[in-house]
């Protein structure tokens, strides 16, 4: 046995090195001599080790030897130096000690691994992040643009949005367009659209819906929530040919503003629409169709309207499934109920604080599950 493990530190790719207390070298394996150009029998016995490891550029090299002989314990150092090629090498280098039975430093095993291949993989994968990262970051950026302005949004409602993207980018996102304003009064559609997916292939989605919805009502000038869902089925499957269920569910209301008069207009594809009037009575939902704007929906499909009359004070929210159906550490999902429990438990607030609470009850429900969908709820008062 001691013969083979004589052989394997001989002629081990690693460089071994022993040295004695007084750090004079006292055996090198080859792997030594054929990387560094050294032969052994000529610097045995010499006080090597700090001028070797020394010329690798290690700071605090005093130091590092004084916490090995206080704590006995060896230790790791991942240095970048050149060899004796010129070329830019990473090494991971261990010093082991040794005491004797006086607790006298007795020995101390140098090993070192040549790890520049695992280093410029890193490095690789690194780089490759950064490129990865950087492009999200200018999508997201791009992504913000289809967003509308808060000050635009203003102009109509109180609001408050909870929009927390699961990755960089979303499958999610909230849409205004006006319609049309005279003195006081005015028409607006709002919407929340939930994408298939989340992350880059629900970013994309979100950009074709995006253009769908404003088609329908700039070019179209389709004016019912129901007809402008009819018109993204039909213009959806031209996209996506195949029968498949991937698309995106929405929930789009068209809110029209006399005096103080707010009549509703909407239609939903899974998203339901949920609100409160001007008495502060608890919420209320009104259940959506419950197809997606996909392209197995047939495109004759009668999707539903509902209209209601709100006054000024009232409050709608619209908020994708991804609130809902986050799950706890139990897998237990936040669902409906406590959706609107925890609405109604602010619904005298004002809007900030309304956010507020509906925020830290998602953190404390997640707890340190991490998210599992894109969340938008948005909130709009009269």
């Amino acid at each position: 046995h001691l013969e083979l493990l004589s052989l394997a530190v001989r002629f081990t790719d690693n460089i071994v090195l022993i040295f004695n207390g007084n750090y004079e070298l006292l055996w090198a394996n080859k792997s030594f001599e054929n990387i560094y150009h050294i032969r052994l029998n000529k610097v045995l016995n010499n006080k090597l080790l700090y001028e070797y490891i020394k010329r690798k550029k290690i700071k605090n090299l005093e130091q590092i030897i004084e916490k090995i002989k206080a704590t006995k314990k060896g230790v790791k150092l991942t240095i970048k130096h050149k060899n004796p090629d010129g070329k830019q090498v990473w090494m991971q280098t261990s010093l082991s000690p040794y005491f004797n039975a006086h607790g006298e430093l007795y020995r101390i095993i140098v090993v070192e691994t040549d790890i520049t291949k695992i280093k410029n993989a890193e490095q690789k994968i690194q780089w490759q992040n950064k490129s990865i990262t950087d492009s999200l970051n200018y999508a997201q950026t791009l992504q913000q643009n289809i967003l509308p302005d808060f000050s635009t949004i203003k102009k109509y409602f109180e609001h408050f949005i909870v929009y927390h993207p699961q990755e960089i980018v979303s499958g999610d996102f909230y849409w205004l367009r006006t319609v049309a304003e005279l003195n006081n009064n005015w028409s607006v559609f709002v919407a929340v659209v939930d994408c298939t997916g989340h992350g880059v292939p629900g970013a994309i989605m979100s950009v074709v819906a995006n253009g769908l919805l404003n088609r329908a009502t700039a070019e179209k000038q389709l004016y019912k929530p129901n007809a402008i869902l009819s018109f993204l089925t039909r213009e959806f499957k031209k996209f996506f040919k195949q029968n498949s269920y991937d698309g995106f569910e929405i929930a789009i209301c068209r809110i029209d503003k006399y005096d103080d008069e707010f009549n509703i207009l909407y239609s939903g594809a899974k998203i339901p629409l949920i609100y409160s009037t001007h008495e502060n009575e608890e919420y209320y939902m009104i259940k959506p169709n419950k197809r997606g704007i996909e392209a197995s929906t047939p495109g004759t499909f009668e999707w539903k309207l509902h209209k209601m009359k709100l006054k000024k004070g009232s409050q709608i929210v619209l908020a994708t499934d991804g609130i809902i159906d986050q799950a706890n550490n139990r897998r237990k999902r936040f669902g409906t109920k406590r959706l609107l429990d925890n609405l109604n438990k602010t619904r005298n607030n004002n809007l900030a604080e309304q956010k507020k609470q509906l925020e830290k009850a998602l953190k404390n429900w997640l707890g340190e599950q991490s998210s599992r969908d894109d969340i938008t709820v948005w909130g709009l008062r009269f």
